[in-house]
């Protein structure tokens, strides 16, 4: 059958057949542009509030440990006060986040392990 058409239909031929891949490709590309976008959203909404909050809590509590050490070395009734109360104002920082970050989780098992966050640092206060 292609044998039959001449040179000019043969190119129109191969011209369409390029032109259809083309837009095959084009209705892909915008496709898989619109799946990462919702992924880039996901992300932008979801997953990074949550991290900027646990990366938060994580530098809170190394503070609150290197306050900590410092109170147990200090000899100094005046500092160790000063201390104390840099401690309870990050201990009610780091609770604050905590409570900030619930909406946040995802699963259970995360809201478990969240949920003992606050005793434990209330335990060792």
């Amino acid at each position: 059958m292609i044998k039959n058409l001449t040179i000019a239909h043969r190119l129109a031929l191969g011209f369409g057949l390029l032109i259809a891949l083309s837009a095959i490709a084009a209705v892909i590309f915008v496709a898989t542009l619109r799946g990462i976008k919702r992924e880039v959203a996901t992300i932008a909404v979801d997953t990074l509030p949550g991290l900027n909050l646990v990366n938060r809590v994580q530098k809170d509590a190394l503070l609150y440990r290197i306050l900590t050490d410092r109170h147990v070395l200090s000899d100094d009734d005046s500092e160790k006060r000063d201390l104390d109360t840099q401690s309870d104002e990050l201990a009610q920082a780091i609770v604050k986040q905590l409570k900030e970050y619930e909406p946040l989780i995802g699963n259970e098992e995360e809201r478990t392990l969240v949920a003992r966050i606050e005793p434990a640092l209330e335990a060792f206060r």
